[in-house]
């Protein structure tokens, strides 16, 4: 599948992801420590992208009115998803 995010630098970009959770309510005790933020509270997305050697996990707050629900369901029928209106918060690398 692919994304469509606004980097941390302000630059558009398309990559492809093997993995999006839709945190509706945030992060629960019961994620993974290693993609917990306490800063950042309410709707989150984290985006496993693949790079050349590892991956990067792309953490993004959820603006007010974007529709998670329209963003799942254009990603599983179409396997593309525009996600340029969420604010990338992190992008951790990682092997």
């Amino acid at each position: 599948m692919r994304i469509k995010y606004m980097g941390m630098d302000g630059r558009v970009r398309v990559a492809k992801a093997n993995r999006v959770k839709f945190l509706e309510d945030g992060f629960r005790k019961t994620d993974s420590p290693a993609e917990q933020d306490d800063l950042l509270k309410g709707p989150l997305l984290i985006a496993h992208v693949y790079r050349s050697k590892g991956g990067k996990r792309v953490t993004m707050q959820v603006p007010e009115g974007f529709d998670a629900v329209a963003a799942q369901t254009q990603l599983l029928e179409q396997g593309w998803a525009d996600l340029t209106a969420c604010i990338v918060k992190n992008e951790n690398l990682y092997i």
